[in-house]
């Protein structure tokens, strides 16, 4: 019989709370060796400090800050230089545990403070202070949420419930509607420090999601089901320091994406400038170095600024700056899924931005992609476009091979039949992989077999009911990814068959039939490593340092060869990077026909492509407002940037594609939009995707041509 399995252990996932992209570009990273994973102290498994600080009290300002700079004398304690923590970074001399260490907060009239950064007034450096935990943030429901304490307006003021979790119910309409439980509390309850918990681990999941309330006996009186749409109703009360009540803030919900919620602080933190001088030596981040690890500041006697700490190179000492130089503890990023703006660590964010970009080393007639971690597939390799459920045909042909033995995996390729929507074409589709699925299991009886699919969306689903059931009674596992942290998003898609693989952007049967998709079979050698990959990101059970070390390796080897993945458990997102290779390495022409553009970052490069000479054509079905603005205004003064809408193509795009110079390309499954260009974001999203060339590259943009003059109204 099979099962239905969380990945990941108790050792999953310790990649760490993630965070959102993008402000402002780093430093092209140096190519570098290979690193070992070098684990810390791990804290304790039943808890982990949250990303915002506030469990401790503050540090007296000035005070145990970090040592004061190495001398240069022969006699003196050199730097330990580690090796990079991946090589989409770069080297640098201080560890990243120390370098990832937040600036210390400023403690001032028994309160904590963060520096948002320095001016000049009267002839001397002012610190401007914020209120410490006071952000904009997102909280995922499981860890941190959960059965915390919470308000609720009722007939007499706020009353104080405990958040137990979601519950979905069908209205009178039949439709489903997802609701936050609330349970009355008798007893005032005190607000209780900001920490995270980690979920237990090893059960079985099967049709309750992570973030469920427990179906108890509860008097009607004391249960309150609250609509999502009424969330911002609800108030947390949060310790962000020691008891006192000024270490206490207030944030009501926002919108919920993948088991976290957009909390949105009730009153704006309070601010304040002081004169550095009277704080002595403070601590803070410099902009474009944040990933160097933070500096101590303080005023010189002249009414100047200072700086010292190390740099990259392991260089230590003391060197006058400007206040400009100064940036701040966190960075205000556009949060699509939540409709919002969320704050991030600087230091987080930054790193994701340097993996996302990619290293620029121009050579004469060399492809518009010069990152050496980035490779091509053999032009003999063809990417095929489909329309609607004709995709699933290169599934169901590796299947149905005689020749094929060995394991099977289809990762987030969804075949409920007849749910709504669904059309006679796409059922019959659907049911021709799922007998051939079950053909094959006869085949090969002792192989294995398993569905690697998204928890909630199947969940959600009234067709995957019965689909569940004819897998395992087939003998085929269903696997929902997630780390101990939060659930990943399993966003890749694709099959693999014994020795054979295809990646494609076909989904979810019957959206499936609405839609035109790419899908590509690897060749041999990016085959067989993919399947490792698979294996190992998906991995269930314990996720130890060799595994992550093993699985960095494999990722790095699959990009050289030309297939690029965004993996969150290594958070090494190759797909952005070969994105960012192309878009920014075009010299000629500049080509993105897709599904979604949502990253204002993305949408400067394109302008300023255009500004460069470059002939850039946009062709999407979405695009945020803010995207869409700039664009409009850019091709006033830019003749060669196009912007041109593909949602009345029917079947219309399903896949991203990038084309540059019509010499390389990126097809894959990750759009123009924060969550997939980073491992920055709440969602943890898993991407795949190929880097074709050449004569490929011709077959796609004839393909492309094809789709839209057979598609598109005349």
């Amino acid at each position: 019989m099979s099962s239905i399995i969380p990945t990941g252990g108790s050792g999953a996932g310790r990649t760490g709370p993630v965070e959102p992209r993008r402000a402002e570009a780093t430093s092209s990273p140096a190519e570098a060796p290979k690193p070992k994973d070098v684990d810390g102290p791990k804290p304790p498994n039943h808890e982990v400090t949250s990303t915002f600080e506030g469990t401790q009290p503050a540090k007296p300002s000035g005070a145990d800050l970090r040592p004061g700079p190495v001398g240069k004398s022969p006699s003196a304690q050199r730097p330990t230089r580690e090796l990079p923590e991946d090589p989409l970074v770069g080297t640098f001399a201080a560890s990243r545990t120390t370098r990832a260490t937040p600036p210390t907060p400023v403690s001032l009239g028994g309160k904590k403070w963060d520096i948002t950064g320095v001016s000049m007034r009267e002839g001397e450096p002012h610190v401007h202070l914020q209120e410490a935990g006071v952000q904009p943030r997102y909280l995922p429901m499981v860890e941190v949420l959960k059965g915390r304490v919470v308000e609720y307006p009722g007939k007499n003021g706020p009353e104080q419930f405990r958040l137990m979790g979601t519950r979905t119910k069908k209205d009178a309409t039949g439709k489903s509607q997802e609701y936050l439980v609330l349970h009355k509390l008798e007893l005032t309850q005190e607000p209780v420090p900001l920490r995270t918990e980690q979920p237990p681990r090893g059960y079985p999941i099967r049709s309750r999601p992570l973030s469920a309330a427990p179906q108890l006996s509860v008097p009607q009186d004391h249960e309150l089901l609250v609509p999502m749409s009424k969330a911002d109703n609800i108030t947390f009360t949060f310790n962000t320091g020691t008891h006192a009540p000024s270490g206490r803030h207030t944030y009501s919900l926002g919108a919920m994406r993948y088991d976290s919620f957009l909390l949105t602080p009730t009153q704006p933190a309070r601010t304040m400038d002081v004169p550095l001088q009277s704080l002595g030596k403070v601590e803070a981040r410099l902009h474009g170095r944040e990933l160097e690890g933070v500096f101590t500041l303080e005023a010189t006697e002249k009414g100047g600024l200072q700086a010292t700490g190390m740099d990259q190179n392991g260089h230590t000492g003391t060197r006058a700056i400007q206040p400009s130089d100064v940036a701040g503890r966190y960075v205000l990023v556009p949060a699509p899924d939540f409709g919002g703006e969320v704050a991030l660590d600087a230091f987080h964010f930054h790193e994701a931005v340097a993996r996302a970009t990619a290293v620029k080393k121009p050579t004469e007639g060399s492809h518009p992609i010069s990152d050496p971690l980035i490779g091509t597939l053999p032009s003999t390799v063809r990417a095929q476009v489909d329309q609607g459920t004709a995709s699933l045909q290169h599934i169901q042909k590796l299947l149905e091979d005689p020749a094929a033995h060995g394991p099977v995996t289809l990762f987030n390729v969804d075949l409920g039949i007849g749910g709504k929507g669904a059309t006679e074409e796409g059922n019959q589709k659907a049911q021709a992989v799922l007998d051939a699925l079950v053909a094959y299991r006869s085949r090969n009886p002792d192989a294995p077999m398993q569905v690697i699919a998204d928890e909630r969306m199947w969940n959600n689903r009234e067709m995957n009911k019965e689909l569940t059931t004819r897998l395992q009674d087939a003998g085929i596992d269903i696997v929902f990814p997630r780390t101990t942290a939060k659930p990943r998003i399993n966003h890749s898609k694709g099959a693999c068959v014994g020795d054979r693989v295809v990646l494609t952007t076909a989904a979810v049967v019957p959206k499936t039939t609405t839609k035109s998709d790419v899908t590509t079979e690897l060749p041999p050698k990016a085959a067989g490593l993919y399947r490792e990959y698979l294996n190992l990101t998906f991995k269930t059970g314990d996720f130890s340092a060799e595994d992550k070390s093993k699985l960095e390796s494999i990722v790095a080897d699959l990009a050289k060869h030309g297939v690029v993945a965004n993996d969150p458990m290594t958070k090494r997102p190759y797909a952005a990077r070969a994105m960012d290779g192309l878009i920014t390495g075009a010299t000629r022409s500049l080509r993105f026909t897709g599904s979604e553009l949502k990253d204002l970052d993305t949408t400067h490069k394109f302008i300023e492509q255009a500004k460069a000479g470059v002939q850039v054509l946009i062709q999407y079905r979405e695009i945020d407002p803010r995207s869409e603005a700039l664009l409009k205004v850019a091709m006033r003064e830019l003749p060669n940037l196009k912007l041109e809408k593909v949602d009345d193509w029917k079947p219309y795009p399903h896949f991203n594609a990038l084309i540059a110079d019509e010499s390389q390309a990126y097809v894959g499954t990750a759009y123009l939009w924060p969550n997939q260009l980073s491992m920055a974001h709440h969602g943890l999203s898993h991407e795949s995707g190929v880097v074709l060339g050449d004569d490929a590259v011709k077959d796609l943009l004839r393909q492309f041509d094809e789709l839209e003059a057979q598609t598109r109204p005349a």
